[in-house]
């Protein structure tokens, strides 16, 4: 019987925090369709939480253009919030 995924991914988060008992923050990281890398930092005693329920990040991060402006025909952007 093979050991399912998420406790694969579990056991390394473990592992890790054991070998780097110095490390206080995880920085959690997407690259935006413009390549610019956005996320969150948490702290370390989070990580599980992350593993079992994943994290949110805003959509609109996809509605940027190369100057970081939100594209409003995206649907994505503060227009979408005044209707």
């Amino acid at each position: 019987m093979s050991v399912p995924p998420r406790a694969v991914q579990l056991n390394e988060a473990n592992a890790f925090l054991k070998d780097h008992p110095e490390v206080l923050y995880v920085d959690l990281l997407i690259a935006d369709m413009n390549g610019v890398v956005r996320g969150k930092r948490i702290e370390r005693t989070s990580l599980h939480k992350v593993y079992e329920k994943g994290i949110n990040l805003p959509a609109s991060l996809f509605a940027l253009d190369i100057n970081g402006s939100t594209v409003e025909s995206t649907g994505l952007g503060l227009a979408a919030c005044r209707t």
